[in-house]
């Protein structure tokens, strides 16, 4: 038995990055003898295991044969004379196709990732590349997390997956999860781009696609912003969905299966910036069903949240008013959480109807000091 550590953490090691996940591959073993060793089995597909101290994962050399459609459509061979090299080569770029034995602190690269490395490129390990959709969305991901350029020839496997319709047979779950990894990471817009490029996006999220198609700079000119270092997955998502919606009226995000906090936080920008933008002529009724939508005190994480693409998206709309509205609702809602809502309850037994009042008679008095 022979045991290296692969894939993500030695790369992100050599790139000096840290890495919280350890992976590690079994070469000249099987699950009987990794059972007597103590470690527990996991995996479904083929043989994984958890080390019974570190509960970091162990799995078995292996090889790979297409069976069927889409990313779990494999044939997996875990045989005990599965050489490292016959592991590392079915893996999707030479980046990851790199292991280091722990014992010497050898490195092993058959596939020359550590040179493309050196020369910040994505490369396909082997022709096999074509035979996972996923292997799209993730080095379109890699692009964009390392600012690395793809090598032609795996563009060019890229765009014949994309022509095979082998994409259709991935989960909206696992797309996702793609999405959501990508846009938690710096550069977002570049792997919007490479999907856009292989021609995958318009499968996979055609909102998008058609918005790249129709208003690509002012896509690109937000995402590029160093603002959006400070956004996370939940509020690039929301961000998306607005420009969608002003060039596209009523499209949304529907291709996306993403959770019901990312639609929801999504559904208030576009329902509420419009009027953010017009709050001058609102009537202090509506300025008040304005704050209820946004349900500050209840929901103040998802306030904070919107009130980061508000910024945003008024800091390109280079308007000193919508800034300045946004800095009356802030003072309308500051006041409202200081009300004392025992003593209103003192005044009169209609409690309902003293709060209303008060909160009327906040809006109108900041609407008064600020002159709207």
């Amino acid at each position: 038995m022979k045991i290296y550590r692969v894939g993500g953490s030695v790369r992100d090691e050599l790139l000096g990055l840290k890495s919280n996940d350890r992976d590690y591959v079994v070469v000249g073993s099987n699950p009987d003898e990794m059972l007597k060793l103590g470690f527990k089995s996991v995996g479904k597909d083929f043989p994984v295991f958890l080390h019974p101290k570190t509960r970091e994962e162990y799995a078995l050399a292996r090889r790979e044969r297409k069976i069927a459609k889409g990313y779990t459509g494999f044939q997996f061979d875990t045989n005990a004379f599965i050489s490292l090299e016959d592991d590392l080569l079915r893996r999707d770029i030479t980046i990851n196709a790199i292991a280091i034995d722990e014992e010497t602190d050898q490195i092993i690269d058959p596939f020359h990732g550590v040179d493309d490395l050196r020369k910040g490129i994505i490369r396909h390990v082997s022709e096999a590349f074509i035979e996972d959709p996923l292997r799209i969305l993730r080095v379109a991901r890699f692009s964009a997390r390392f600012n690395f350029k793809i090598a032609s020839e795996t563009l060019d496997l890229m765009k014949q997956i994309t022509k095979s319709g082998e994409l259709n047979a991935l989960s909206k779950e696992r797309i996702w999860q793609e999405f959501e990894r990508a846009f938690k990471n710096k550069n977002p817009d570049i792997f919007l781009i490479v999907l856009h490029q292989v021609g995958a996006l318009s499968i996979i999220c055609p909102e998008i696609d058609d918005l790249i198609s129709l208003n690509h700079q002012q896509l690109f000119n937000y995402l590029n912003d160093k603002t959006i270092n400070n956004l996370g997955a939940c509020e690039i998502f929301a961000l998306i969905a607005y420009l969608i919606e002003i060039n596209t009226p009523h499209s949304m995000l529907k291709s996306l299966l993403a959770p019901n906090k990312f639609i929801t936080l999504a559904k208030l920008v576009i329902n509420v910036y419009p009027q953010v933008i017009t709050f001058e002529k609102l009537t202090p009724d509506q300025i008040l069903a304005l704050i209820k939508k946004i349900d500050p005190k209840r929901k103040k994480d998802r306030f904070n949240l919107f009130l980061k693409i508000i910024n945003l998206l008024a800091k390109f709309d280079s308007s000193l008013t919508i800034t300045k509205n946004i800095n009356l609702l802030m003072l309308m809602i500051k006041s409202m959480n200081n009300i004392d809502y025992y003593a209103l309850s003192l005044e009169s037994p209609s409690i309902v109807k003293n709060i209303y009042a008060k909160k009327i008679d906040i809006i109108l008095n900041v609407l008064l000091n600020n002159k709207v």
